[in-house]
């Protein structure tokens, strides 16, 4: 069987594909979701041959090209009225998953689509308003397609068919972006902790500085417990911060989830014991380690370690308790947002 991921991806974020009849059902009266942008946060595809057996289920990673606008690939939802949703896709990104080519979503000339929804979220017509994100024709069929609210924002989920019957699957998870702009001016700024100690008995001194929807953070990490003696040191860069929905943690704080699209990853060592040891297994591809000289390892793999591509989206969690912040780990496959903060680190705005 051929695997048409770049038509099933095409298919449903556009509009070029045939269209199986679709049995209407009562026409959705009051929108499910609010108006507003929504960016793309996880796809997940399963395939099936036509006997029903898994062909095979792929998560994919989304790096998002800050280039385009709005930075992110992601659908504008406008209610018209009596089911109607105008769904317009924007931005740009490369989906990839382990196992098969990557696709990349050009939406510089939006795609445009009127959608029909019944009560239960089933698209039951589509009208083209404009021809954008590079839509060509696809010998693909879509079977059915379906939004449901979540927490924050959507899923599209689709079902398709190829000409022998083989099924596609595809759940894309959307959530919304924040148009306020106070709520990013409140994590602004300089946030630095106290000399940190870690279970291996390394310290660490870290800091974060935010700069409108730009971050970045460093984390300083010590041989004793005193924060005396340079190990390394990790920097991590990110642009297209957003803040999203406000969460009310046990204790009544309050905090915020928000996204992250991350674009480097630099590492330095900063002990001579530390660059002959990488470079005598060419740690992370490289063999030309220096002593307090950075090195990129975005996308790289470091011994059994990945780290992800550039503009991968990050998804985090942070507790706001007066001028102090505290941290949920950032979470970047999935859809899925940390479920807690750390009480272990404690930001404090300078």
């Amino acid at each position: 069987m051929k695997y048409f991921i770049p038509m099933i991806i095409l298919s449903l974020v556009l509009l070029s594909c045939s269209k199986e009849e679709t049995e209407t059902d009562t026409t959705m009266s009051t929108p499910f979701v609010s108006d507003g942008t929504y960016k793309l946060t996880a796809a997940i595809q399963t395939v099936y041959y036509s006997n029903g057996t898994l062909y095979g289920s792929y998560t994919y990673s989304i790096s998002h090209d800050s280039s385009v606008t709005p930075g992110y690939l992601a659908l504008d939802m406008e209610w018209k009225g009596s089911g109607v949703y105008r769904i317009t896709s924007k931005g740009k990104a490369t989906l990839s998953a382990s196992g098969i080519d990557s696709e990349t979503i050009n939406c510089t000339t939006n795609a445009i689509v009127d959608y029909t929804l019944d009560t239960d979220g089933n698209v039951t017509n589509e009208t083209a308003i404009q021809t954008g994100c590079g839509g060509s024709s696809s010998p693909l069929t879509i079977v059915s397609q379906k939004y449901t609210p979540i927490s924050g924002g959507f899923t599209h989920f689709g079902v398709l068919k190829d000409s022998d019957s083989n099924e596609y699957q595809v759940t894309y998870t959307f959530q919304k972006q924040s148009t306020s702009s106070f709520i990013t001016t409140e994590v602004e700024g300089t946030w630095i902790t106290s000399c940190t100690v870690d279970s291996d008995n390394y310290s660490h001194l870290y800091k974060i500085v935010v700069t409108g929807t730009d971050a970045v953070e460093t984390d300083e990490v010590h041989s004793d417990t005193t924060c005396s003696t340079d190990s390394y040191k990790w920097e991590y860069t990110y642009s297209s911060l957003t803040i999203e929905d406000e969460v009310t943690f046990a204790d009544g704080t309050k905090g915020h989830k928000f996204s992250v699209d991350i674009q480097s990853y630099k590492y330095t060592v900063q002990h001579s014991a530390g660059v002959s040891s990488l470079n005598s297994v060419s740690a992370c591809g490289y063999n030309d380690w220096v002593i307090n000289t950075a090195k990129d390892v975005i996308g790289l793999t470091c011994g059994s370690t990945t780290y992800p591509a550039k503009n991968t989206t990050g998804r985090g969690l942070y507790n706001l308790v007066g001028n102090n912040v505290f941290l949920g780990g950032l979470v970047t496959t999935g859809s899925s947002y940390p479920t807690g903060v750390s009480t272990n680190v404690t930001y404090v705005k300078q």
